[in-house]
């Protein structure tokens, strides 16, 4: 019989019998110890159904006190034989209440160090919350009535937080430059003009007039454009003027000669 190949030595082989259907195989040297079946299939059917004794140990339930069979590294968090034990044995046992699971856990608190309290709170009380936390009592720290600085009207603020106007006077003095992130106004002036109530209202307005319809390919709703027929940068008189606008799509206002850089002769026109 040829040698078989095993990593870096050759070894020869060794004929073996399967435990389970009797037959001859050949395994290797090295290996042929913990050779006992010819194929997974047969180490599977052999012990199929069966519990191998060498890896279970005898422990007593202590529920309904029987002997069962558990594994080696289950011995010591095991303790009933079946579920049903396992419910009857927590059923059986004394509830512990909340207090008294406090108290196994005491702690003190913070501020005026009395004990008894679980480790997960740090104050006994709401006082020594306020103390513990803002370094004053409730009353010092209770909602005060206010007149706001812009408007007047009557606010309800902390004392800890001095705040002088009311929400909405306040949102409106953070806006432009009494924002801390004001830039001096980097929009442009396009921008502005667009996006300012007039401009929205003229682009609405053209879009009723022409039934958003485009007026070159006669295509309906889509993506329109209010499209302005003399430039908007070098007309300025006639950017809000609804006779100078018509409603284009998409594709054939990328087709005009006033699209983007198509403009600027109206540039030298102007001049």
């Amino acid at each position: 019989m040829p040698e078989v190949w095993v990593g870096r030595d050759e070894v020869a082989p060794v004929n073996l019998i399967c435990a389970h259907c009797g037959c001859g195989f050949v395994a290797v040297k090295r290996t042929r110890i913990a050779r006992k079946f010819c194929s997974r299939s047969c180490c599977g059917l052999h012990y199929r159904g069966t519990k191998r004794p060498r890896t279970l140990i005898s422990k007593q339930c202590d529920s309904c006190q029987r002997v069962y069979q558990i594994k080696r590294s289950k011995v010591i968090t095991s303790r009933y034989c079946s579920v049903s034990c396992k419910i009857t044995g927590h059923k059986s046992k004394p509830k512990i209440s909340r207090s008294v699971r406090i108290e196994k856990k005491k702690g003190r608190c913070r501020v005026c160090g009395s004990h008894g309290i679980s480790r997960k709170t740090k104050y006994c009380s709401l006082e020594c919350r306020y103390l513990g936390r803002y370094k004053k009592s409730r009353d010092e720290l209770s909602l005060v009535v206010r007149g706001c600085g812009v408007c007047g009207s009557p606010i309800r603020v902390w004392t800890k937080r001095p705040q002088k106007n009311c929400a909405k006077c306040s949102h409106i003095l953070r806006r432009g430059s009494g924002n801390p992130n004001w830039k001096g106004g980097v929009t442009s002036e396009g921008q502005l003009i667009r996006r300012s109530p007039e401009g929205i209202a003229w682009r609405k307005s053209v879009f009723e007039r022409d039934r958003f319809t485009c007026q070159i390919c006669g295509k309906v709703g889509g993506t329109l454009h209010a499209d302005h027929i003399k430039p908007f940068a070098y007309y300025p008189d006639l950017r809000t003027d609804i006779g100078n606008g018509r409603t284009l799509c998409e594709p054939c206002h990328k087709k005009t000669d006033t699209y983007l850089s198509g403009a600027k002769k109206h540039n030298r026109v102007s001049r």
